[in-house]
């Protein structure tokens, strides 16, 4: 009798732990597509506006665009033969 009872008890609770594990894994899904979706609609809001103002503003566009990417070059050519010499 104690042994039928205990097993009855052990099922329910294995139930209920079954439940709410599926519950959190499921909320934990549905958080990450929405933080997923929210993130992917900020990139494209970034890059609307990044589009907006390079036709707004070329030419500084170009000239920060060419400044950043000498900038990049000087520091990975210094990185790399600057090093060896020592």
């Amino acid at each position: 009798m104690a042994q039928a009872a205990f097993a009855s008890a052990a099922e329910a609770e294995t139930v209920r732990l079954k439940t709410a594990v599926a519950d959190a894994l499921e909320d934990g899904v549905h958080a990450a597509r929405r933080a997923m979706k929210h993130g992917l609609d900020v990139a494209e809001d970034i890059m609307d506006d990044a589009a907006h103002e390079v036709k707004r503003h070329p030419l500084q566009a170009i000239g920060a665009t060419t400044i950043v990417s000498f900038t990049a070059g000087v520091l990975v050519g210094w990185l790399l033969f600057g090093l060896r010499k020592r």
